[in-house]
């Protein structure tokens, strides 16, 4: 499950970086939280889509993969958010 939640979300860090060039810090990593791992599972399923087959193997059903990686994904956003605003403070 750990293998699944690190490839959707490197897509969705690539997405937080991407759009720190269009907007402020704060509300990049509150996209990243929303819509990220949207992002992300575009991503996974244009290069790792034959995963999934592991993964129902192991006992993971495709929704419970993807409401884990959401919440850890919304969990990690808070950090992103108050780091983005304790940098803001300084620059």
């Amino acid at each position: 499950m750990w293998q699944f939640y690190l490839d959707v979300t490197k897509f969705a860090l690539a997405f937080y970086v991407v759009s720190l060039i269009f907007m402020s810090s704060f509300f990049a990593a509150l996209v990243f939280g929303v819509l990220g791992t949207c992002i992300g599972l575009i991503g996974f399923n244009q290069f790792h889509k034959n995963e999934y087959y592991t993964y129902h193997n192991l006992g993971y059903t495709k929704k419970r993969l993807i409401a884990v990686t959401w919440l850890f994904n919304l969990l990690l956003c808070l950090p992103l958010m108050g780091l983005g605003t304790l940098l803001g403070m300084f620059f």
